[in-house]
């Protein structure tokens, strides 16, 4: 009916642009034109997903307005369509059209058609139809690993290419026919649509000996089988067993296995470790396992340099003349970070009171105790606790508290400690001398009493009390170069200024009080005057 509705438009519109000819011309033109003519192709570049729709159309000299295809999983109900990327002109002969799928179902049935409409009318192709792909694993084999005299690993890659792999397993014997059975995958690669590494342990292999394997993947869609791999277990290689880990610390740990020679001479022993199988890292065994006997012999080596609460994976490699053995992987943990912190400088610091200050990273552990170890020397001997715990946060906190009773003129020691759920961390030393008591500094005269307003004007200060001077300031501003002459007299130079200011002493008995006596005037600085210019003669 859409197509009928369409040609009678086309009719109409045919009479309304005939204008001031004729009718008989009209359908001269028709007989000379006419609809396109369509012819539906097969479909290309089918996958599980995705095809391509081809056609011909021939426009038949008259502009193609239209041109789809239709497309559907039955071939009476053709409910989908999609535009041709291009449409074919008005020209006089076969142009090929074409429209790209995508999102279709795998091993799915599809039937497709041209439909064409020019001027005179809708064209439609005959049904063609095309099946999508249904996908079975892909993937290839990879050599053998972990190979001794007894046992390998088998290896491959699998990409189970969209859909579940339902069983994996290797194929393996002493022969290309895989006589003697299989053993499964020790993971099943899923169902995504990447290579994924698969493997599986064989034991109780024969020395010395050939064997052949492959692996065999089966999903819904099929059945892949990879290419033989090939490889000969070892003769008479040490025997090499991983053992446990001890101690084991935040940064460090201590590696243990043991190695049978198997009468052959060792000739290297290490460990390989790493934060995953690939491991990476290689640390020697402490000595060799002396000997050439068939017993086993210790073997350990000391790593350092880890990190905090971190898997490592480690096993034992030792090698004689026959060549390698290695042992098991296995994996250990280091223990959680303690508290890292650092002692900073006092603040705050009277003749009997001062401020203790520090940082703590709780390492993502919450901080049970905070407190600032001190006294008179090294050994401390007094504790005082932080004003406020850091929390349990991996970033460092600040932290401080505050001692009073202190003992003048007295140098001490102080440095921070702070302890998790896995131990304590200790600052470094730090040490400061409390401020001499006194009473406070009076200032009796200053000279001289003025200077420019751009300062450095060296001034003599008089007074009393001028035991430990902290500063000298001339109103709010800070003197440069304050030099102690006496108790009783210090000079200082005039920083940048103006107005008449009270210059003011700063020891640690206290400030002086403005007096009369010690106001100090800027000055304006007058600018130069330009010399006159001489008349030229």
């Amino acid at each position: 009916m859409r197509h009928k509705f369409a040609g009678l438009l086309v009719l109409v519109a045919l009479a309304a642009s005939m204008g001031t000819m004729g009718i008989s011309a009209a359908a001269a033109g028709a007989a000379e034109t006419g609809e396109a003519t369509v012819t539906t192709e097969s479909a290309s570049g089918v996958s599980r997903t995705v095809a391509t729709l081809n056609a011909l159309v021939n426009p038949n000299g008259s502009m193609v307005s239209e041109c789809e295809f239709e497309y559907g999983t039955s071939p009476t109900a053709l409910s989908g369509s999609a535009p041709c990327a291009l449409l074919p002109g008005s020209g006089e002969n076969d142009v090929t059209v074409s429209a790209p799928l995508e999102g279709l179902k795998e091993s799915e049935t599809y039937f497709f058609r041209i439909v064409a409409t020019n001027l005179f009318g809708t064209a439609v192709g005959a049904v063609k139809s095309f099946m999508t792909l249904p996908s079975e694993p892909k993937g290839h084999t990879e050599g053998a690993s972990l190979i001794t005299r007894t046992s390998a690993q088998f290896n491959a890659d699998i990409n189970p290419d969209g859909a579940t792999v339902e069983t994996c397993e290797f194929e393996y014997g002493k022969t290309p026919s895989y006589e003697l059975g299989f053993l499964p995958c020790a993971v099943l690669p899923g169902a995504g649509e990447k290579l994924v590494p698969v493997y599986t342990l064989a034991s109780g292999l024969s020395e010395n000996t050939k064997y052949y394997y492959r692996v065999v993947a089966k999903n819904q869609f099929g059945t892949f089988f990879s290419g033989p791999e090939s490889f000969t277990s070892f003769p008479y290689r040490p025997k090499a067993v991983t053992q446990g880990v001890e101690p084991i610390a935040e940064e460090s740990a201590t590696l243990n296995a043991a190695v049978n020679p198997d009468d052959a001479a060792i000739t290297s022993c290490e460990f390989e470790y790493g934060t995953s199988l690939a491991f990476g890292s290689h640390a020697a065994c402490t000595s060799l396992p002396p000997g050439e006997g068939e017993n086993a012999e210790p073997a350990a080596a000391s790593l350092t340099g880890l990190s905090p609460s971190t898997n490592y994976y480690y096993r034992i490699v030792a090698a004689n003349v026959w060549g390698s053995s290695f042992g098991q992987a296995k994996r250990f943990t280091t223990l959680p970070a303690k508290p890292k912190v650092q002692s900073k400088s006092a603040s705050e610091i009277t003749a009997t009171s001062a401020q203790f200050n520090a940082t703590v990273n709780p390492e993502d552990s919450l901080v049970t105790s905070c407190e600032f170890e001190w006294g008179p020397s090294q050994a401390y001997g007094s504790l005082v606790a932080c004003a406020s715990l850091p929390g349990s946060g991996g970033s460092a906190v600040e932290v401080s508290a505050a001692v009073a009773g202190l003992s003048e003129n007295t140098t001490y020691d102080y440095r921070i400690v702070a302890t998790n759920a896995f131990g304590a961390g200790f600052g470094g030393n730090q040490q400061f001398k409390t401020q001499v008591a006194g009473l406070p500094p009076t200032v009796s005269g200053i000279s001289p009493k003025s200077g420019p307003e751009t300062g450095a004007t060296l001034v003599t200060i008089k007074g009393t009390n001028f035991t430990g001077v902290e500063k000298v300031e001339f109103g709010s501003n800070e003197a440069n170069n304050v030099t102690f002459k006496a108790t009783t007299e210090i000079t200082a130079e005039s920083p940048a200024g103006s107005g008449s200011v009270s210059v003011t002493v700063v020891t640690p008995g206290g400030t002086s009080a403005p007096t009369k006596k010690a106001k100090f005037k800027y000055k304006k600085v007058k600018a130069a005057k330009p010399r006159p210019r001489q008349a030229k003669r």
